[in-house]
């Protein structure tokens, strides 16, 4: 399946200079009782990872900036909710409690857990994406 989106370009003032129709394949896999996680396909590239030594506010952990390859991979298109937590770890450790919220209140280590026990539960290998992986994506 696909659905399409808006790609916005924004210059350091925040402006936007561009916009692009694009389009993406994405795969819904059922959680049972009407649950759903969508998944989307991010398509495999080359980007600059880490942030200039010019950036405000940067950290030094965001350097020095390097080419980075990555092949394509799958990410959730929303953040997980307490709905999707519920329905895999039969709990729902959220403080602030809605079904369609993201889950919160768990650890890294909670969501290794989540990706094992959501491998089990569809026969498809489900994990964290890698940092190279995050930033490709949210870039």
């Amino acid at each position: 399946m696909f659905f399409t989106f808006d790609a916005i370009t924004i210059n350091k003032q925040g402006k936007q200079i561009s916009k692009v129709g694009k389009r993406a394949e994405y795969f819904r896999q059922d959680l049972g009782n009407e649950v759903y996680l969508e998944m989307v396909a991010i398509p495999g590239g080359k980007f600059i990872m880490g942030s200039p030594n010019s950036e405000p506010k940067r950290w030094e952990a965001e350097g020095p900036q390097h080419e980075v390859t990555v092949p394509g991979f799958y990410l959730s298109k929303y953040p997980i909710t307490q709905a999707q937590w519920e329905e895999v770890m039969g709990d729902n450790p959220s403080h602030f409690k809605g079904w369609n919220r993201p889950v919160e209140q768990v650890s890294w280590y909670d969501a290794v857990e989540f990706c094992q026990k959501l491998s089990e539960k569809t026969g498809y290998s489900y994990r964290l994406p890698s940092e190279a992986e995050w930033e490709y994506a949210c870039r």
